[in-house]
């Protein structure tokens, strides 16, 4: 749900690495209980590092 979200919006989609799945969940929780940032810094990492390697990939 969050890369079509990223999608529509006009950002790539990001790939959460299994080594990163404990991180992404208690971002998620802790987003759940109302503290937005560690997932709102997550994501924005994320968004960034995709956007790094897609601009490598192109030369």
């Amino acid at each position: 749900m969050q890369n079509i979200a990223l999608i529509k919006t006009g950002y790539w989609p990001i790939v959460i690495p299994v080594t990163e799945r404990a991180h992404y969940i208690d971002a998620t929780y802790q987003s759940n209980t109302g503290n937005l940032a560690p997932y709102r810094k997550y994501i924005i990492e994320k968004v960034a590092l995709a956007g790094m390697e897609r601009l490598t990939m192109m030369g």
